[in-house]
This record gives C-alpha cells, structure tokens and sequence, in this order.
C-alpha cells in the first residue's frame, strides 16, 4: 500500500494589468487605486511607472491613447478568488465610465504563482477554461528554464523581454513571501 502525500495548494501573488486612458490619467489613477483597496481589502505593494500602450490599437476607439502599468497586491489569495476579484474590477470599469459609456479604465486581473501568470478574462477563446461566476482564466506566461515565457497567444505587452524580467523580478519576491509566511524553506 503507498501513502499518499497531501499536496500543498500555496497561495498566489495578486495583480492587476491597468490601463488608464492618458486624457484622464492623472484624475483617475488615486480614486483607482482606492478603490482597488477598498473593494479587494488588501494593500497595493507595487505601483509600476505608467508606459505608452503602443502593443495594439485594440482600445483606441473606446479609450483614446492609453497608459500600461501594474500594481501588486500585498496579501497572497487563493487562486478561486480569481473569478470573483474579475468580477469586481468589472463593477470598477463601469464605475469609471465617461458619460458615453466608454471605459476610461481596462483592469484585468491576474496571479503570478512559481509556476505561471493567470490572466483572468469575461471572454471564451480556445486557450481558456471557465473558472465560474462567468469568468475565463489563461495562462498567460509559464516559468521554465529560469524565466518566463510566452505562448502563442501571449499579449504583446506581456512578451516584451523588460516585462517578462520585472515578472521574473516579482517572483523572487513571491517566493520570499511563501518563505516568510512559512509556506516554503529558506
């Protein structure tokens, strides 16, 4: 007879992919992030430096020219959560529509785990599975070889070598993290 070991489910790194339009940027990125605060309960760690969304002009018509940037959460959550945090930045969307109904705001959730990124997405595609609450789930990046990589279907934005690095750089701290909640040895 063999005894089986419980595997260990760690909890995941919380981030979200923003994108803000740059006519309303500076009026909109505090009220984001408090509300981001409020509505997760949970403490933004990381603002990255917003950079010029060239990749694709896929939100021009809605947003105009638009920023890129990430925050990071401070609390690990479980990676179910997924779904119901996407759901909420989509309340967060709408809440910061202009009189048109156009988003000034894209926010897409996502995780970083030792092994992958999540991005969580309200859209079905071939290389996505249902996570619940009408919510979608790809694996954007996966880590092999020291580094993460990307598929096929891998945003632009998140195949570029500076991003894929600052990732890399935020595992390191992930893992420091697990280490320090007593999830993993040091």
């Amino acid at each position: 007879m063999s005894v089986k070991t419980k595997k260990i489910i760690y909890p995941v790194k919380l981030f979200c992919g923003i994108l803000i339009t740059k006519k309303y940027f500076q009026d909109l990125i505090i009220p984001i992030q408090n509300i981001l605060i409020q509505y997760l309960n949970n403490e933004i760690t990381l603002l990255t430096i917003p950079k010029d969304f060239i990749e694709t002009d896929y939100y021009i018509n809605e947003m105009g020219q638009t920023y890129r940037l990430w925050i990071f959460f401070e609390n690990l959550i479980n990676m179910e959560e997924l779904s119901h945090i996407k759901n909420i930045t989509n309340k967060i969307e709408i809440e910061f529509q202009d009189s048109y109904g156009n988003r000034r705001v894209n926010i897409d959730p996502g995780y970083l785990s030792m092994a992958k990124v999540v991005l969580a997405s309200t859209k079905n595609y071939t290389h996505r599975i249902y996570i619940g609450n009408n919510i979608f789930a790809e694996v954007t990046l996966f880590y092999q070889n020291k580094t993460f990589n990307s598929w096929p279907w891998t945003y632009p934005d998140y195949k570029n070598d500076k991003v894929i690095n600052f990732f890399n750089k935020i595992r390191k701290l992930y893992i420091k993290q697990l280490q320090d909640l007593k999830y993993l040895k040091k």
